[in-house]
């Protein structure tokens, strides 16, 4: 679990953003918005087989988005693992529960892909180095 404020969900849950899922994601805030309590969520980080690309085009619902582009760096993770972290700074959808902007990270060591999206810009969010320290963190078994 990532921290305070995260909740694990069942294994046998599952959200996706079109192609691009995570299997018994942990969710920041679940059910902050009142507008849509059961769909929202500040944050979700989890275990993926899907590419970072496919993530980030599930997430803006298309090829087309104003974003930051990918920014890509050689990490080594807290348990000594080689990894690629890369991630994207997009702007947020339009909605009632919608930030102002949304990043998609990975981490990837290996066949390993460790994922979170969150939304971003606006009170309550995470900062990018939480994201960052959040997938970095991790400890491959």
């Amino acid at each position: 679990m990532p921290g305070e404020g995260w909740r694990l969900r069942a294994a046998d849950s599952r959200i996706s953003y079109g192609p691009a899922r995570v299997d018994g994601p942990a969710l920041l805030d679940e059910g902050y918005c009142a507008s849509r309590p059961d769909g929202s969520f500040r944050a979700l980080a989890g275990f993926t087989g899907q590419s970072f690309g496919a993530w980030v085009s599930g997430v803006v619902g298309g090829p087309s988005s104003m974003s930051t582009g990918t920014s890509t760096e050689k990490v080594v993770l807290a348990d000594g693992t080689p990894a690629t972290y890369r991630w994207s700074a997009l702007r947020g959808p339009e909605g009632p529960c919608a930030a102002s902007g949304v990043e998609v990270a990975m981490i990837r060591a290996g066949d390993v892909r460790a994922v979170v999206v969150a939304d971003s810009g606006d009170e309550g969010t995470l900062p990018h180095e939480s994201v960052r320290d959040i997938l970095v963190t991790l400890e491959l078994p």
